[in-house]
């Protein structure tokens, strides 16, 4: 009930705030996460389950500790377009399934040899 209004708020508040996002905002994007969390035959929650954004939600965290460094990397434009769009991606995914994954994996056997003690 909440979800084309908390839409249409975020939109307007994108739309004229381009700086620091207010209060109202960000309600409105928890309105819309609550929404596509409880109900998810809505669209916009069928939208979010698409196979691209599964992934990129399961990357995420992999993006955010690289993205810093390859945003300071270089000084052109075209070097950073560059870094931003292949590199980055790159480093992501080797981090996300190489380290992050077998350290996870890690963190369950260890836990359930813990549990047995």
């Amino acid at each position: 009930m909440l979800a084309i209004p908390s839409f249409a708020l975020l939109l307007l508040c994108m739309a004229r705030f381009h700086s620091l996002p207010p209060l109202i905002e960000s309600i409105a994007i928890a309105a819309l996460i609550s929404a596509s969390t409880l109900n998810s035959r809505l669209l916009m929650a069928r939208a979010l389950s698409i196979a691209p954004l599964a992934w990129l939600g399961i990357a995420s965290y992999s993006i955010y500790l690289w993205q810093q460094f390859f945003i300071q990397m270089g000084e052109g434009r075209p070097f950073k377009v560059l870094s931003l769009c292949v590199a980055l991606p790159v480093f992501a995914i080797i981090s996300c399934f190489w380290i992050e994954k077998p350290c996870i994996q890690l963190r369950h056997r260890l836990s359930t040899q813990l549990r047995k003690v």
